[in-house]
């Protein structure tokens, strides 16, 4: 009888081992970074030229600032004179 009794408390306690063990490894290894995201937004207007339309400037501006990560988000107003446009760019920030 207590040869029985041995056996299933050491066989409780190895199975509350490898519970604890498994429980363990399972949360060191999945644990993931947290992070958040930023959005930032930026008011930006095209310029136009009567004659030939956008001007160059304006257009290298844009294009520098879609290097940077900025995207167009939307088109507020489009007039004769100029084109402004809503710029947004999201930023990953871990901690």
């Amino acid at each position: 009888m207590t040869e029985i009794l041995a056996k299933f408390i050491v066989s409780i306690a190895a199975f509350v081992g490898a519970a604890f063990l498994c429980t363990y490894f399972s949360r060191k290894f999945a644990r993931k970074e947290k992070y958040h995201i930023t959005f930032e937004y930026r008011l930006f207007i095209l310029k136009k030229d009567y004659v030939s339309g956008i001007t160059f400037e304006s257009f290298g501006e844009l294009k520098d600032l879609g290097a940077e990560g900025w995207e167009i988000a939307s088109v507020i107003e489009d007039s004769m004179r100029s084109t402004f446009i809503i710029l947004k760019r999201e930023t990953l920030h871990q901690s």
